[in-house]
């Protein structure tokens, strides 16, 4: 009704006042009346609580990694503080639009891991020893949650001035590439957006997964300058119609979510299921032959 929404909205915007956000800054929609389970109410009215937290978590890696620059400065990898300001961190307020969210049943979940994706990376199933009957207790007991976020509408922006650094080695030379505004760019950012994306959260180890239950489409919006030390000697817009950027960071992103891969995607990979891939890069680890999701 009317007055549930707009009662879940003030509720949501007085968390985000006491926690010094901006009200407009984290948008959550839930345009579904008919959710009745108590669990997916309470997970939307969490969303606006998790989301500052998350933020802060990737601000601490990016910053701890010392790829972070402010204006061309590399911003110190010990400068993190918990009690940072808005202003201060690198990724601006984290916009989420989701439609639905829906808990995973056990006998569904049960069957994607062992029926329909029985060689995807699923999370409970890092111990070989670890059957059907593990899974159904973890879920049981409460012990691990999982449920699908349905048409997902993600936007992760970095702050005026801030860049990402990532160096590249090629052919003996390196050259280091600076992701972030330029160009006709204000503010680096990009937008996911997808029909399905499941989310994994194991109490006992306090971690959570990400899979991309169906394929994600990939909006950039980004400037990136080449810099071999003696300052930008190349710089590219990336946007939706500037580039087939989006095109392979999609093909990249299959390797997290299970049965997404193409013929051509999946051949080369399965030849050797110890071959490193660009999941194996996120999660320090070997990746079963169809993939993992991220940890």
């Amino acid at each position: 009704s009317k007055e549930e929404s707009d009662a879940f909205t003030n509720y949501t915007n007085i968390i985000k006042l006491r926690r010094g956000m901006s009200v407009a800054s984290t948008v959550v929609h839930n345009n579904n009346n008919n959710t009745n389970s108590t669990t997916s109410s309470l997970l939307h009215s969490m969303l606006p609580m998790i989301l500052p937290v998350i933020r802060k978590v990737v601000c601490r890696r990016l910053i701890e990694a010392g790829i972070v620059l402010y204006y061309e400065d590399a911003v110190p990898n010990d400068s993190f503080k918990e009690n940072m300001s808005e202003e201060d961190l690198p990724l601006q307020p984290i916009q989420l639009n989701v439609r639905d969210i829906t808990v995973v049943k056990t006998q569904d979940l049960l069957k994607d891991m062992y029926e329909t994706y029985p060689n995807f990376g699923w999370p409970g199933k890092e111990d070989n020893n670890n059957g059907e009957e593990d899974i159904e207790e973890l879920m049981l007991f409460n012990k691990m949650v999982v449920f699908d976020l349905i048409d997902v509408d993600l936007t992760l922006s970095l702050g005026a001035g801030y860049e990402l650094l990532v160096p590249v080695q090629k052919f003996g030379m390196k050259v280091d590439l600076e992701i972030g505004y330029g160009g006709k760019i204000d503010r680096g950012s990009v937008r996911f957006c997808g029909p399905s994306l499941r989310v994994w959260y194991v109490t006992d180890t306090r971690k959570l997964y990400i899979s991309f239950m169906k394929k994600p489409n990939i909006i950039p919006n980004f400037n990136v300058n080449a810099d071999r030390g003696n300052g930008d000697f190349a710089f590219m817009d990336f946007t939706e119609e500037s580039s087939t950027l989006d095109d392979v960071v999609e093909r990249v992103l299959c390797d997290f979510g299970p049965g997404l891969r193409g013929p051509q995607d999946s051949s080369s990979t399965t030849k050797n299921t110890n071959k490193s891939t660009t999941a194996a890069a996120v999660n320090n680890d070997r990746v079963p032959p169809e993939g993992r999701t991220i940890e």
